[in-house]
């Protein structure tokens, strides 16, 4: 890909795809929004599943209630996730 800032310029140059300006910002927006989804989703299931293990494991020792895992999961989910959308904003 080649960004050219000419307004006259070409479109197609030996096989080479040429952006202008708005097209080229148009698509960096949409590669770089897929990359910190795809990211953010990879940090989520990297994190949670390992977490929900150990409040799970833990409320079988201590045979919690199914309410108090339950929210304890949920809580633990909402965490990760505000985590990871602190970490993607900073």
């Amino acid at each position: 890909m080649v960004t050219n800032r000419k307004p006259g310029a070409a479109q197609e140059e030996k096989g080479e795809l040429i952006l202008g300006h708005a097209k080229f910002r148009e698509w960096a927006l949409v590669l770089f929004t897929e990359a910190a989804v795809g990211n953010a989703g990879k940090a989520i299931l990297g994190r949670l599943p390992l977490g929900v293990a150990g409040i799970v494991g833990v409320g079988a020792v201590v045979k919690g209630g199914k309410e108090v895992v339950g929210a304890a999961i949920g809580f633990y989910a909402l965490g990760v996730v505000t985590s990871v959308y602190l970490s993607l904003s900073g």
